[in-house]
């Protein structure tokens, strides 16, 4: 998947569903990791089961792979491995509760600014209303 289509694929994903506050997605961004079940399962096919087209299934293996290798130091792609490996759903807010502000040349990951820097945060409405029953909003996940 490109770069600008995971990037139009999360900035969709504000859409509120069903009148509710927040809703289940499968693909979860963000601890129990387990990338060490990673060689085991790799070459399973689980990936196409779950994401449902090739490109995806090469973005996500090439980064499982790099990751499961120390290549790419990042913790988000093992939280993501670890969900999907669980059948996990995450919540998801209908609106952006955070913004990251750590980018610049001091820090570890963030460099450089780019479509998630300094996002505009807005309050979650209280009471918060909930989904009358959770299932996968696979409308919401990156494999549209």
């Amino acid at each position: 998947m490109a770069e600008s289509e995971l990037n139009t694929a999360i900035t969709s994903l504000d859409t509120p569903r069903y009148g509710v506050g927040h809703h289940g997605v499968e693909h979860g961004r963000i601890m129990m990791f387990e990338m060490k079940l990673w060689p085991e399962i790799r070459d399973g096919g689980w990936l196409k089961d779950l994401l449902g087209d090739k490109k995806s299934v090469l973005y996500w293996k090439y980064n499982f792979e790099n990751t499961y290798k120390g290549k790419i130091d990042t913790w988000d792609y093992q939280w993501v491995f670890s969900c999907w490996v669980q059948s996990s759903l995450t919540i998801l807010p209908n609106v952006n509760l955070v913004s990251n502000i750590g980018f610049g040349s001091e820090a570890v990951h963030t460099k450089y600014m780019n479509d998630f820097s300094e996002l505009e945060t807005e309050a979650i409405v209280f009471p918060i209303s909930h989904p009358p029953y959770v299932i996968r909003d696979s409308t919401a996940d990156f494999n549209n």
